[in-house]
């Protein structure tokens, strides 16, 4: 598969970069950072607080994009940059969605946080931000 990983420097995204070539993807890295990339996978180095001028210079499609985003108008961005030039994109989600972790048994029909307010900072409202992503996703990816 060809695989765009959104982010792909630092922990999580990193770990799947690594596993999906040793699976024998190809990969695509877009990330800020000045950390690398494993070996075999191609950096487009774009900070996504450009919105899509990010993706500016990046040709290609793919049958996959991994995102790991948390910032609602870089998800949005990405969604509409990429138009068309995906199959499939999975965003990677985190437990903090959910309005409560605390119960055992509790699955994915479990109440959800409210998606991050306007002028809300996502950096402090994490699971709000995550929340506000998927919904950009859902309405925006066919």
């Amino acid at each position: 598969m060809r695989l765009l990983v959104l982010g792909g420097t630092v922990f999580l995204s990193k770990t799947l970069v690594k596993q999906a070539l040793e699976r024998g993807h190809e990969v695509t890295v877009l990330a800020r950072g000045n950390g690398s990339v494993p070996r075999g996978a191609n950096l487009h180095r774009a900070d996504r607080d450009q919105g899509r001028a990010a993706f500016d210079g990046l040709d290609g499609e793919w049958d996959a994009v991994i995102d790991v985003g948390r910032i609602p108008e870089h998800v949005k961005a990405a969604a509409a940059a990429l138009a068309g030039r995906v199959r499939q994109w999975c965003f990677v989600s985190t437990v903090s969605v959910y309005a409560t972790q605390s119960r055992l048994g509790d699955d994915e029909s479990a109440e959800l946080l409210p998606a991050l307010a306007e002028g809300e900072d996502p950096a402090t409202h994490y699971g709000e931000a995550k929340i506000a992503c998927e919904q950009i996703l859902v309405e925006q990816v066919e």
